[in-house]
């Protein structure tokens, strides 16, 4: 939310995305407007801290803790964020993969389409 709020992009609220309605997954940002080119930097955003739980599972190959809440390589907790986080930012990953192929060209935007009660987000290209 900070990365779109520091792109210029109105954000409306925050909301949780539950698994089978119960097991709160990931975080919807929802907004009323967003250009295809922040769009994707918002959504790439995230994935730093994939990279960089990935780098420390491979940096810390062989470190061993002892602890009471975990003991073990601290390759398979950081291994196990780090999947985690893939799973939960995979949304994202295919957002961008959806309106790029989509879309076709970086020129558009994401809308916020109320009807009917619901709302739904459209993308509208300019040619």
């Amino acid at each position: 939310m900070a990365a779109m709020r520091a792109l210029g992009v109105r954000v409306r609220g925050v909301s949780l995305v539950k698994a089978g309605g119960v097991l709160p997954v990931a975080l919807r940002v929802e907004y009323e407007e967003i250009d295809i080119p922040r769009y994707i930097a918002v959504c790439l955003v995230p994935q730093v801290l994939t990279a960089a739980l990935l780098a420390s599972c491979a940096a810390s190959a062989g470190v061993v803790v002892e602890g009471w809440l975990f003991s073990g390589p601290v390759s398979f907790l950081l291994f196990g964020l780090y999947f985690v986080h893939l799973l939960s930012s995979a949304g994202d990953i295919y957002g961008v993969a959806y309106t790029l192929l989509k879309a076709r060209s970086p020129r558009g935007m994401w809308v916020a389409v109320r009807s009917d009660g619901s709302e739904v987000y459209k993308l509208y290209v300019e040619d």
